[in-house]
């Protein structure tokens, strides 16, 4: 991402809240399996979207996946840590 000129920073950023934002209109349908499924493709695109991890944990959490909430919050802290979120 930081090797990227300002343009496709934005069409990054762009995308990425895109995806995320599709998650969170699955969520709200209670479609789980679709809403963690753009939550990741998200995370593809811009892996320190705080929102899509943040989201996704959610999503972790309702549904019993105990391995991918601890592994997603685990990177969330990290990114708290080193200050981007």
């Amino acid at each position: 991402f930081p090797s990227h000129d300002k343009e496709k920073k934005m069409e990054l950023a762009a995308l990425t809240d895109y995806l995320n934002n599709k998650g969170v209109d699955y969520y709200e349908n209670d479609d789980l399996p679709n809403a963690i499924y753009y939550y990741k493709k998200a995370l593809e695109v811009y892996p320190i979207n705080d929102d899509a991890l943040k989201n996704l944990i959610v999503c972790y959490r309702e549904t019993s996946n105990q391995l991918g909430r601890i592994q997603t919050e685990i990177k969330l802290e990290y990114l708290k840590k080193i200050g981007i979120s």
